[in-house]
């Protein structure tokens, strides 16, 4: 209820929550407090604007649940490849340091691995393993992480006192750190707080002393804190604050929350703290590339000499552009930016030179 029901949200109808599987005690739990749910086993309920559906007691097939845990991310799994995205250099390193980082069983390791170079996520480059890091493959630990691994390491909530007051508590990092909202606001993302998020074994007394806090119950969802157990290992070396948790995790905690702020403010911690290392892929369809070409031909630019004849041609252009751009993973697919590649490719100096505002002396082509 405290993820679904942001308290920025307070007076808009509450959101519909679907998930896989609702029993009839929490369907009842639900429906008490005007919660609209279905689930994949056809369970549901719906009211508002005339409409009332409550349907309870359907289960869902055997099979099928075994089907989605062997397709899932595994507890295990999810630790090791959280541990390689928080240290990329960690794939390369003996079995024993990774599942010492990921606080796993040293005799899961050769599994765990052998899983994740058989989907593409890890790469052997001359003998080595390498993290075949990307935002995909980040999205992907990101929502295996909030369907599965997330709901267990959440201990408790309780109510603060002096929630706005935030930041001015202080955490040991040893012992306790901040992670979601609040480590995302500390990083300089807009959005204020609407859950306190820590991870730590337990609170610290003098904390709860100082702070008032006390225990949540089910139905509040406003001035909470949750702490949250950390689940990976004490050599996890990771990069950032010290009072935070790693950027990597704080991005997967605000998606979990479904909330638009926080989608918002887990895009500027990816652009931040993320792209370089895990770069989303360079789309270049033919639509787009023409009208980087149209946009040159509009600036009242000659057909470059490199490409002479061609430019009213997307598709003879599109090899030459995509094996230029293929390893420009980082860059976003803005039309601006891919005039400028193309200029480059094409050495068509006096439009690359009114692109940057500069001035001088050729640009050779690039090969």
């Amino acid at each position: 209820m405290t993820q679904l029901r942001h308290p920025a949200d307070a007076g808009e109808p509450p959101p519909l929550l679907l998930t896989d599987y609702v029993t009839l005690p929490l369907a009842n739990q639900l429906r008490a407090r005007e919660q609209p749910f279905a689930d994949a086993a056809g369970n549901a309920y719906l009211e508002g604007g005339g409409l009332f559906v409550y349907v309870t007691g359907r289960k869902l097939d055997q099979k099928q649940i075994a089907l989605r845990a062997s397709k899932g991310f595994t507890t295990t799994r999810l630790k090791v490849l959280f541990a390689l995205l928080c240290d990329p250099p960690l794939a390369a390193a003996p079995y024993r340091a990774i599942a010492a980082a990921a606080d796993v069983a040293l005799g899961a390791m050769s599994t765990v691995l052998a899983d994740l170079q058989q989907d593409g996520s890890l790469v052997v480059i001359d003998r080595q393993r390498r993290l075949n890091a990307s935002k995909r493959l980040l999205d992907e630990w990101a929502q295996a992480y909030a369907l599965g691994l997330r709901g267990k390491t959440l201990i408790g909530r309780f109510l603060a006192e002096h929630f706005a007051a935030w930041p001015d508590w202080q955490l040991n990092p040893a012992h306790a750190r901040w992670g979601g909202e609040p480590a995302a606001a500390l990083l300089g993302c807009d959005p204020l707080p609407g859950m306190l998020t820590i991870y730590g074994d337990k609170l610290p007394a003098r904390l709860i002393a100082h702070e008032h806090l006390e225990v949540a119950g089910p139905v509040a969802y406003e001035h909470l804190v949750e702490l949250r157990k950390p689940f990976w290992g004490q050599t996890l070396s990771t990069v950032g604050r010290p009072d935070l948790v790693a950027p990597v995790l704080i991005y997967a905690d605000l998606l979990a929350t479904g909330n638009t702020r926080c989608i918002e403010a887990a895009q500027m911690i990816y652009d931040a703290h993320l792209a370089r290392l895990f770069p989303a892929p360079f789309e270049l369809g033919r639509g787009r590339l023409a009208e980087a070409l149209a946009v040159v031909r509009r600036a009242g630019q000659r057909s470059p000499p490199y490409l002479s004849g061609r430019w009213d041609d997307p598709q003879a252009v599109l090899p030459q552009a995509v094996a230029f751009v293929g390893a420009c993973e980082t860059l976003g697919p803005q039309p601006s930016v891919l005039i400028f590649l193309v200029l480059i490719k094409a050495g068509h100096t006096r439009s690359l030179c009114r692109c940057r505002g500069g001035q001088g002396g050729p640009v050779p082509p690039i090969a």
